[in-house]
């Protein structure tokens, strides 16, 4: 790791990839606890790996391996992220927390069985994201279908709370889970769908 301390300015696209194999990676970004907008930092199995400010950038990806990882990220008024959390793809797998800037709200909308976009108001970049099996957060939900025969199972835990599963011609989705959820919207499209 680069250890604390790196600074990125003006760069188009920042990549970070946690090579980590099959230890557990936790990447926090633009939350409140590491510095808020334009801080990223990476932790491997609890200790500290990186901590990087980034400023004037376009692009942040992070892509994650092949255990079970955790990304907290807030969105960016500049800076576009995309996450991909690779393997595992089975449960528990990789979690992705979305934390919503204070007075803001955000829209998760899922593109297919484990990936999607999160837009939020008051001008943020969009967050994408693939490969991960659990998502929390609030705000309201879009789950678009798949053009085959999809079902979408949601499972209440409370009045705001709990999971869905978006199964797609046969095939199942991770199962994502959500709290304060305001609204959830099902574009089913094409087929037979449920």
């Amino acid at each position: 790791g680069n250890g604390d301390g790196s600074v990125f300015e003006d760069v188009d696209t920042l990549n970070i990839d946690t090579t980590s194999g099959a230890t557990q990676d936790t990447v926090r970004i633009n939350t409140t606890d590491i510095g808020g907008q334009g801080y990223v930092q990476h932790n491997r199995n609890g200790s500290l790996q990186d901590k990087l400010v980034f400023n004037a950038t376009l692009n942040l990806n992070v892509d994650f391996d092949g255990a079970q990882d955790t990304v907290h990220v807030a969105p960016h008024a500049d800076t576009a992220i995309a996450l991909n959390g690779g393997d595992p793809t089975t449960g528990p797998g990789d979690a992705f927390n979305n934390e919503v800037p204070a007075g803001q709200t955000a829209t998760v909308t899922f593109t297919g069985l484990d990936s999607g976009v999160v837009t939020t108001t008051g001008g943020y970049e969009n967050i994408t994201f693939a490969g991960f099996e659990s998502i929390n957060g609030g705000g309201p939900y879009t789950v678009t279908g798949t053009g085959q025969d999809d079902t979408l199972e949601v499972t209440a835990t409370g009045a705001n709370s709990g999971s869905l599963q978006l199964t797609s011609g046969g095939s199942a989705g991770p199962v994502m889970n959500f709290s304060n959820l305001t609204s959830l919207t099902f574009n089913a499209g094409d087929g037979r769908d449920e």
